[in-house]
């Protein structure tokens, strides 16, 4: 797993760190690309979700490390996942 440059649009933390303060992950979504969102357009093999936030990014067997009891796998089966994107304004069409 890497460390996420700060400026990103995802949480930056460690694997120990976030282990060490929220526990296991609740959602881990594999086998799929990750846009990460960081100033290398980085790709990633899996994500590590808690509490409606993402913990980490990177390489699979690393965000298997926060797998807990109750944590959910999603296989996304090849697809991309990204972060929500919101556009907060519109265009009118003139009729």
């Amino acid at each position: 797993m890497r460390r996420l440059p700060c400026s990103s649009l995802l949480v930056c933390l460690t694997l120990s760190t976030v282990w060490a303060q929220t526990g296991p992950a609740d959602t881990i979504l594999v086998n799929g690309k990750i846009i990460t969102g960081d100033t290398r357009d980085s790709i990633a093999e899996a994500l590590a979700i808690r509490a409606n936030k993402v913990l980490a990014t990177g390489r699979r067997a690393d965000i298997e490390k926060l797998r807990g009891a109750g944590t959910k796998t999603i296989d996304l089966k090849g697809r991309t996942a990204t972060a929500g994107l919101i556009d907060t304004h519109i265009h009118f069409q003139e009729v």
